[in-house]
């Protein structure tokens, strides 16, 4: 049985271990209630813009098609800058620590299942990522890595890797999305592709549109400042879910405590028992022997 001494100090260090895990968990609330509202409302609005920039780049495809036809070299001009690589990239994003409970694995899951699928381009955001792509049994392809901050997402950061992504003509961008304060699903996002959907997508496609004042003009705006706003959207959302997932591995980690706490405190009562039992035949065998 540990002794008295040992016990305590176990005891101590729980206690400041259980403290810790209560100021992480505060903070976690404190930022998902500052940060939360926001993403979800503006969840719906872009989750309608990316598809109509689905649609924008569908009808660009289809004008160019019509002036190779054509042989307009003039027109076609216009879309060089739009040509981007066929081959899709594939964007994990991570995060920089560990204190996220199971949902960074579950991205990563869902990430290398999908990459056995497709040849596919690299790009992995966090050290997480990026040290469970190098241990993982996957083979190993170069790819591209980025930083940005688990909690500050400012643009100086989001600009070098934007700058990568607008080079490709599919974008699969891999993360965790929030649910409810329960539930966080590892997801994968079609940022840049225009591919639809389902069936009822596919059919609206052959809708005829009119773009103000020219269709390369109206993708020049998306491909510069909407794409920006869909994946920084997307950086939100993981933000949002690490968070309602670092709390509930912080409620796993108290309950854990409290079972420790209760373990330690009936050791300390054996132990207590224990060297009051030990003095007590002390004691006795020393009148027992100044008896004699």
């Amino acid at each position: 049985m540990p002794n008295l001494k040992f016990l305590k100090n176990e005891d101590q260090f729980v206690s400041t271990f259980k403290l810790i895990m209560q100021a992480y968990e505060q903070i976690s609330v404190m930022k998902m209630q500052k940060i939360r509202n926001t993403i979800l409302d503006s969840r719906d609005f872009l989750d309608r813009l990316a598809e109509v920039y689905r649609r924008v780049k569908y009808a660009q495809k289809q004008t160019v098609e019509e002036l190779r036809q054509k042989r307009d070299k003039k027109e076609l001009k216009k879309y060089a800058v739009f040509e981007k690589n066929p081959k899709p990239l594939y964007v994990l994003i991570s995060a920089n620590t560990k204190l996220f409970g199971d949902i960074i694995p579950e991205i990563f899951e869902l990430f290398q299942t999908e990459l056995r699928k497709q040849d596919s381009d690299i790009l992995i955001i966090g050290r997480v990522g990026k040290r469970m792509y190098e241990e993982s049994n996957l083979a190993k392809k170069p790819y591209l890595y980025f930083e940005i901050s688990d909690f500050d997402l400012k643009m100086e950061d989001v600009i070098p890797i934007l700058y990568h992504l607008v080079k490709y003509d599919k974008v699969r961008v891999f993360y965790s999305r929030f649910e409810n304060i329960i539930t966080q699903k590892a997801h994968v996002s079609n940022l840049a592709s225009d591919e639809f959907i389902n069936t009822e997508e596919q059919n609206k496609e052959a809708i005829k549109f009119l773009f103000e004042p020219t269709l390369d003009r109206v993708l020049g705006f998306f491909e510069a400042q909407v794409f920006n706003a869909l994946f920084s959207q997307t950086v939100h959302e993981l933000y949002l879910a690490r968070l309602a997932s670092r709390l509930k591995a912080m409620e796993r980690g108290l309950g854990q405590i409290e079972i420790m706490e209760k373990r330690l405190y009936l050791e300390k009562r054996k132990a207590k028992r224990s060297l009051e039992n030990k003095k007590q035949t002390e004691k006795f065998a020393g009148i027992a022997l100044w008896g004699k």
